[in-house]
């Protein structure tokens, strides 16, 4: 039967895997804290670049959209402004 102990993760797994919004590999929970919180901060970094080039890729095809069409463009890629 396993402890308590064992089945507790640390704080920053836990900020980890809400970062992710995934279960990150339990080896993980293994890191001392500082590394996972590092990795959590480059991971939150990642994840905002990635926001930002999909913003920007959205941008550019409503862009290339004839004017007549941009609304409609917008609408089906779900973006308001």
């Amino acid at each position: 039967m396993a402890t308590a102990a064992a089945n507790k993760t640390s704080l920053a797994f836990q900020q980890l895997s809400k970062t992710l919004d995934a279960k990150p590999p339990k080896a993980l929970d293994e890191l001392p804290a500082k590394d996972l919180q590092d990795l959590n901060k480059k991971v939150e970094a990642a994840l905002a670049q990635h926001e930002e080039a999909m913003i920007q890729a959205e941008n550019s095809i409503i862009d290339q959209a004839p004017r007549a069409l941009r609304g409609t463009v917008r609408r089906l890629l779900g973006v308001n402004s």
